[in-house]
């Protein structure tokens, strides 16, 4: 899969423009690029417009976790919220399009090697309990369970 990440920046009516940007791994490595887009004064971005004039609370519908690695969300005032997509079915090996978005530092990338490892961990460790002596609906509530114990310190999104 080539890596892809969507990007939503922040209209002034608050809503956003999402937009998805092919050959990268994460959104961070063009954070500042996208900031500068905000206030009209940056150089054009390899990006394919998903939608426009999104609300904050659909932008997880612009987001496959089949073709996408990450979100990245960037406020009028420059912040940004980073997310990694975490695909159910990919762990599975099923075609459920169930996932989870989990916050993480793109600053640091110690941080996003510790969500990656964290999750290729629990993902074979799962795996390898369907294989044995759970069936795949079972899996599927672990992954969510673990998952959801992220939120005491992440923020967790359903997809």
């Amino acid at each position: 899969m080539s890596h892809r990440t969507v990007v939503a920046v922040e209209r002034a009516d608050g809503r956003y423009d999402v937009s998805e940007v092919p050959g990268t791994v994460l959104a961070h490595e063009h954070v500042e690029t996208f900031r500068r887009a905000v206030v009209g004064d940056c150089p054009p971005v390899e990006r394919r417009a998903l939608a426009e004039a999104v609300s904050d609370a659909a932008l997880t519908d612009h987001v496959d976790p089949g073709r996408h690695e990450a979100l990245s969300v960037v406020a009028r005032d420059g912040a940004v919220g980073s997310y990694l997509v975490l695909w159910f079915g990919a762990a599975l090996g099923t075609g459920t399009d169930d996932g989870a978005l989990v916050s993480y530092d793109p600053g640091e990338r110690a941080d996003e090697a510790y969500l990656r490892g964290w999750w290729h961990g629990l993902t074979d460790g799962v795996g390898a309990l369907v294989d044995e002596s759970i069936d795949e609906r079972e899996a599927m509530a672990c992954l969510r369970e673990r998952v959801d114990a992220l939120c005491d310190t992440r923020e967790v999104l359903a997809l």
